[in-house]
């Protein structure tokens, strides 16, 4: 059931392997808003976006200092096509066959 249409999403996750690497659930990432890390505003100068990908580089690394301890990160971002404008042809076009099929088969075709 993926969401391709733009919306702001807030995605909540709780790491305690404390890796740099976070990847979204959602994709394409279109912007970051903020990103929380256990109540410390992170600057856009602490990560990388691979937008394609869905996937927040962190730049610095700091490990956890009492081993049972489970940070939560949360991520407000921006997320999924502006489908009147930036929608890949092919999807479109798959969108367009399936909506034809269904017809087709309603109509007992």
């Amino acid at each position: 059931n993926r969401k391709f249409g733009l919306e702001r999403v807030e995605e909540r996750c709780f790491d305690a392997s404390f890796n740099p690497m976070l990847r979204l659930r959602r994709r394409p990432v279109a912007d970051v808003i903020s990103i929380d890390d256990s109540g410390a505003p992170l600057d856009p100068s602490e990560y990388h976006v691979d937008k394609a990908a869905g996937i927040l580089y962190r730049q610095s690394f700091m490990p956890a200092i009492n081993p049972g301890y489970r940070r939560e990160v949360v991520v407000v971002y921006d997320a999924g096509y502006d489908l009147l404008d930036d929608l890949p042809h092919s999807l479109e076009r798959a969108c367009l066959l399936l909506e034809l099929l269904v017809r087709e088969v309603r109509e007992g075709r």
